[in-house]
């Protein structure tokens, strides 16, 4: 859902095999889709993977909201989930990941995939006509279920951070700002790693992480300290197998507050950000199907 046709009013993307009031082709089985402006002309475009012939493709948006054909390119059997720019989206079967990023600090909008079958994430830069090179592959330790992109160290640089069920643990890979990236550090959880989250919850301009285990039906935030560490200071119980986690200043007092989705029981809670390391649960919210 984004304005992509400039009148200041959000509109709807649907992948389908339908017609609605206006289509544009892609390649076989599209599963995922994000919009961005890959070709800094400030209009949005798309980018859309295929999980048939395992492709990645920009598709350039014009400025009465239809679109033209950009470029693809193969990066691997079955990618099927998109990431924008700290956001997290639950991996699923096949290719299962991008995430878009200034990766080669170049001032265009560049994109990382993974996939269901791999421990590798490859790294797609974007020329400036929203074109794309070819594909930068980074051998990751083991296979992630999901990651997001942000700025940890404030150097305008991006890093990645996947989050590892295998191993029970959260990885973060600093960026060089030439599209390469080296393992910066890993955190290890005692079960179950699920999804995590990045916001500056102290307002005291430094990025923190939360993150949310299945196994332990808890979540917790890492406060980055004076030395630019993280330490676990918070963990609170949440319901049955958190799935996905966001942060949202909902009591619109200027402090990000928590909401986990947790599958198994299927609620919503809302965790209220009171300062001073002090997250409380404010509201569950029941919900009749499978979060």
């Amino acid at each position: 859902m984004a304005d992509f046709n400039s009148d200041k009013i959000l509109n709807l993307i649907v992948i389908t095999d339908q017609s609605y009031r206006a289509t544009h082709t892609v390649d076989y089985t599209p599963s995922i889709i994000i919009a961005d402006d890959f070709n800094n002309d400030k209009i949005l475009d798309l980018a859309v993977t295929s999980q048939t012939d395992g492709a990645a493709s920009i598709v350039l948006g014009i400025d009465d909201g239809s679109f033209r054909s950009g470029t693809s390119l193969y990066v691997g059997s079955y990618p099927t989930c998109i990431i924008s720019t700290a956001m997290e989206r639950r991996a699923s079967q096949w290719p299962i990941r991008k995430g878009t990023a200034d990766f080669n600090v170049d001032a265009k909008i560049d994109f990382a995939v993974t996939y269901h079958s791999s421990s590798n994430v490859s790294l797609l830069l974007v020329n400036e006509n929203g074109t794309l090179r070819d594909e930068v592959s980074i051998a990751l330790d083991t296979q992630p279920v999901s990651f997001i992109t942000t700025d940890l160290n404030s150097d305008n640089k991006a890093e990645l951070l996947f989050v590892n069920q295998k191993n029970n643990s959260l990885s973060i890979y600093a960026g060089y700002g030439n599209g390469a990236f080296y393992k910066w550090t890993i955190f290890t959880s005692s079960r179950s790693v699920t999804a995590v989250v990045v916001a500056d919850f102290e307002k005291d301009g430094r990025i923190d992480l939360t993150i949310t285990s299945s196994g332990r039906n808890v979540l917790s935030v890492m406060f980055r300290d004076d030395n630019e560490a993280f330490s676990v200071q918070l963990n609170r119980t949440v319901g049955r197998y958190p799935s996905a986690i966001t942060a949202v200043d909902l009591g619109k007092d200027i402090k990000l507050d928590l909401v986990v989705i947790n599958r198994s029981d299927n609620t919503m809670r809302v965790w209220m950000n009171y300062g001073g390391h002090n997250f409380f649960i404010q509201n569950k919210v029941l919900n009749r199907n499978h979060t």
